[in-house]
């Protein structure tokens, strides 16, 4: 048996692959309003994009279509019910969340500074997905009433 690395350099060890109905919006969506940038994709015989891997930082996702909805399902395909969310670190938050609302994004939990040293806001992406962004700006003490 031959010795691999563990995984492709610079990939993190953990990707989450989110399924969309259409990938190609969403991954235009997703590098217009959230600043990801794409990757490799894989597209079909037709040239419809199947996935692309897609980074924010030292963030990556996969964006998948929803071909297998036995398997997983964009939230629209799911009355709006989705199964995960994201919790992401970004370098500014405010500036983040600037972008995103003047992108139209639909913001459901306001920026606010967070009991943990976070500041954070959450917000729904194009079909669903729930993502909140944070930005981690003072460190908690474990005494603190909220430290934990």
């Amino acid at each position: 048996m031959q010795d691999f690395p563990q995984r492709s350099r610079g990939m993190p060890a953990l990707i989450p692959f989110l399924t969309y109905e259409d990938p190609f919006a969403a991954t235009a969506w997703l590098e217009d309003v959230f600043g990801f940038e794409p990757g490799v994709a894989h597209r079909d015989d037709r040239g419809d994009l199947v996935w692309c891997q897609m980074r924010l930082g030292d963030a990556a996702l996969v964006v998948s279509r929803a071909t297998f909805p036995e398997h997983s399902a964009s939230p629209r395909q799911m009355d709006g019910r989705g199964s995960a969310g994201f919790y992401v670190y970004v370098d500014d938050v405010d500036r983040h969340h600037a972008r995103a609302v003047a992108a139209g994004a639909r913001v459901i939990e306001p920026l606010t500074d967070r009991p943990m040293g976070d500041r954070a806001y959450r917000v729904l992406d194009l079909e669903g997905h729930v993502w909140r962004f944070a930005t981690h700006y003072r460190r908690v003490d474990r005494s603190e009433p909220d430290g934990r």
